[in-house]
């Protein structure tokens, strides 16, 4: 099968990344989790079907940050006391806008429901082992570190007019992060 890398990021948004391995069994079955899964989204594609502000980068960025269970079940909504605070959020301001966007806005206060959202629904499940602080922390450096856009482009797969298989795509992704499952 033939897509184009402007489609890849809806892929990289169901299979994700699993750069990192971390957990600890609590005893609390709710809120134990084996991996995270770092899921990116190529702004172009998203903005096809979803209203978009003007411009959007031209690199991939950040959906979310899910822990996940080996079984591939999404843990989500855990109960907890943590909060994600603005003041936590403003000291990630720099690193929010640029890998964590929200496409709808350039409006930074505006942009906070995403990440808030985004924690109470999945952040929440990893606040046994990490704060709110940690989890934004963590999602950014991943981010920064796996440039998904320099992974496809050193396997030859550039962004814009030519198809190529989705094995590929996932060969060029799986090559330079072994964790993520096929």
């Amino acid at each position: 099968m033939k897509c184009k890398l402007v489609l890849v990021g809806l892929y990289i948004l169901l299979v994700g990344f699993q750069v990192f391995c971390e957990g600890e069994d609590d005893g609390q079955e709710y809120c134990q989790y084996d991996y995270f899964k770092l899921v990116l989204r190529w702004p172009n594609s998203y903005c096809k079907t979803n209203p978009c502000r003007r411009t959007v980068p031209q690199h991939f960025t950040i959906h979310g940050l899910w822990p996940q269970r080996k079984d591939g079940t999404d843990l989500t909504y855990c109960p907890t006391t943590e909060i994600l605070t603005n003041a936590i959020l403003n000291s990630f301001r720099d690193g929010l806008l640029k890998y964590w966007p929200d496409l709808s806005t350039n409006n930074f206060e505006d942009s906070k429901s995403l990440w808030i959202y985004q924690w109470e629904k999945h952040g929440t499940c990893s606040s046994s082992k990490f704060k709110a602080q940690e989890y934004i922390e963590r999602a950014i450096l991943r981010t920064e570190t796996n440039d998904a856009l320099s992974m496809l482009r050193k396997a030859g797969i550039q962004p814009y007019g030519a198809s190529y298989s989705t094995s590929r795509i996932q060969k060029a992704i799986k090559d330079v992060t072994p964790l993520m499952q096929a």
